[in-house]
């Protein structure tokens, strides 16, 4: 007698780059970042529950083609602000097509949700995946967020599959990076409304997780991480032999004086204009405690006006939504910041590795296409 392989019944899709609104590409090589709270919720029943993750729509729908339609009771799309309301309703159209007995859902951080959909969940989807897994039909919105909090998603225990996974260069760390938002969070993984922290244990197990799939070194972005943490988590990575970076909002409490390696780089995200001189005085607090200084911006670091001088403050710099700015002003942030203190000769000039000089390379790339671009021709 033999075993039958246990049949798929719910899809988690990390919806594809193609399928956001389309901006002006400037940086060829913005990264592709792991869906890694889709994999920590599809633990939970990993027999019954895949993550599908491709780097295009096309490879999607051959992906889902090898997987048997008929026990699949729900698909659940993790969608963004800036997945394009077009493309999104042809792709819940396509996928009732191939799955005609599936409910498609999706996440959801309010009690408003796409109309191409028959679900939403406002949770990490622990509680929503149990009911389908038990028969139910989820209608509307479900709002499990109680129950789900209540119960911390498990980390795999399969090695997650490489399927080009790649970090912004300027946040690489001279080994093999990976980006995590809040994988502990599940479906809202990449809420920027909610910010929490998992606990030590629960980070252990994932670093464990993802060393062994052959990651070595991690950024992470603004979470629930507070200054308070940084002590034990540096003693995880020292234990693990991990380097990392941590990053937080501009609004943040920062206090990483006593903290030290392996961690190398300390990130502020999107400051605004209230925030100059409190930028400032973090920004020189992370370089006289000996760690790279990072600063992420969007189009509202247009309103404060900031000067060179802070910008001089800064190690590397990285562009939120770089597709929403007058390619003036992105050529000017890029001449200014890479003009300043040399920095582009001294970053080349002071190159020791081979992989280094790849990385290097692709923000030269983005920088020199930039530069030589006429304003006329500066949307492609």
């Amino acid at each position: 007698m033999t075993m039958e392989t246990p049949s798929i019944e719910i899809i988690l899709l990390n919806l594809p780059a193609d399928c956001v609104v389309s901006m002006p590409c400037y940086n060829r090589f913005a990264g592709r970042l792991a869906p890694l709270g889709l994999f920590c919720l599809a633990a939970v029943a990993p027999e019954r529950v895949t993550v599908v993750d491709t780097a295009n729509t096309q490879q999607m729908f051959d992906m889902l083609a090898e997987i048997p339609a008929s026990p699949v009771k729900s698909i659940i799309c993790q969608i963004s602000p800036a997945t394009d309301a077009v493309k999104l309703a042809r792709l819940c159209s396509q996928l009732h097509t191939m799955f005609a007995g599936a409910r498609i859902g999706c996440n959801s951080e309010t009690f408003e949700f796409p109309a191409c959909f028959d679900f939403a969940v406002m949770g990490t989807g622990k509680s929503a995946v149990l009911r389908i897994l038990r028969g139910d039909n989820l209608v509307g919105v479900v709002d499990s967020r109680h129950d789900d909090f209540a119960s911390p998603l498990p980390v795999p225990q399969e090695l997650l599959i490489d399927c080009g996974y790649d970090i912004l260069p300027e946040k690489w760390l001279h080994a093999r990076t990976l980006e995590i938002f809040q994988p502990w969070l599940g479906l809202l993984e990449q809420s920027i409304i909610l910010r929490t922290y998992p606990g030590i244990d629960w980070l252990a197990s994932l670093f464990t997780w993802l060393q062994r799939s052959g990651f070595s070194a991690f950024h992470l972005r603004p979470s629930g991480l507070t200054s308070e943490n940084l002590h034990e988590l540096r003693s995880l990575m020292l234990n693990i032999r991990a380097r990392f970076a941590v990053s937080f909002a501009a609004s943040d409490k920062l206090n990483i004086r006593q903290i030290g390696v392996p961690l190398q780089q300390v990130w502020l995200y999107h400051p605004t204009a209230a925030q100059a001189s409190e930028i400032r005085e973090k920004l020189r607090q992370i370089r006289d405690a000996g760690f790279q200084s990072g600063l992420q911006v969007d189009i509202h670091w247009l309103e404060s006006n900031p000067p060179q001088q802070l910008l001089n403050l800064v190690d590397r710099l990285a562009i939120s939504d770089e597709g929403l700015w007058a390619f003036s002003d992105l050529k000017r942030l890029v001449s200014h910041f890479w003009g300043g203190k040399n920095r582009f000769f001294m970053r080349l000039f002071g190159i020791r590795s081979a992989s280094e000089l790849v990385m290097f390379m692709k923000t030269s790339y983005m920088i020199l296409e930039i530069l030589f671009t006429s304003e006329k021709a500066g949307r492609c």
